[in-house]
């Protein structure tokens, strides 16, 4: 797949090649990868790479970005995850999910590295699932009024980091068979919003320091 492809031309590509049904499933995780792995590129990028753009963002608009804009990236990218690793069904409807790609490929030995690698995914994406049941969708009883309830799993940059890698694994597998290419999923240079960001509060803070000893 070419970069300066459009997101339609991704797409009829995917159909092309998997067909209707695998295609159309396929393009949507594979978007949804593409969004989890822009917004947690940018959390990265804000909240843990540099001591320094931390302190540019105490200065300027600490609740902003330490309490709504952290948390919400944050919560968004746990339920992102969670969205594509969910069970084929719940509640008695379908979903699309990460476990419905195995179903349609015909490839013996395909179909069981991907069932593998998809059962490590479901493993390692446990904590994601607990933070959004009891934590980001719920206020779970237990947790909150009930003594001795279990905690909440623990969730770290680096959990997801390596979470991550497993997912861009999976869907490197399709990608060699079928597309006979792989994707960087994980590219820094795409995305960037945040990097201009601070460059701006970083110029706005030095003209302020600037005004105040004139």
């Amino acid at each position: 797949m070419r970069r300066d492809q459009s997101a339609e031309q991704v797409k009829s590509e995917h159909i092309d090649k998997l067909g209707k049904e695998l295609g159309s499933q396929y393009n949507l995780l594979y978007n949804g990868v593409i969004s989890i792995s822009l917004n947690f590129n940018e959390f990265k990028y804000l909240y843990s790479e540099s001591d320094s753009r931390i302190a540019i963002m105490n200065k300027t608009a600490p609740f902003f970005f330490f309490k709504i804009l952290q948390n919400m990236l944050w919560e968004n990218i746990l339920l992102g995850i969670c969205r594509i690793t969910d069970p084929p069904k719940s509640a008695g409807k379908k979903n699309i999910t990460i476990q419905n790609l195995s179903t349609f490929i015909c490839d013996k030995g395909l179909k069981k590295t991907v069932e593998k690698k998809v059962c490590q995914i479901i493993v390692e994406s446990e904590f994601c699932r607990d933070w959004r049941n009891r934590l980001i969708s719920h206020f779970d009883y237990n947790l909150n009024l009930k003594e001795g309830a279990d905690p909440i799993k623990i969730a770290t940059i680096r959990m997801v980091n390596v979470l991550m890698k497993t997912i861009y694994e999976l869907f490197n597998l399709i990608q060699n068979k079928f597309f006979e290419s792989s994707v960087m999923f994980d590219n820094p240079i795409v995305g960037g919003c945040c990097s201009s960001l601070i460059a701006y509060l970083e110029i706005g803070l030095e003209k302020e320091n600037k005004a105040r000893k004139i």
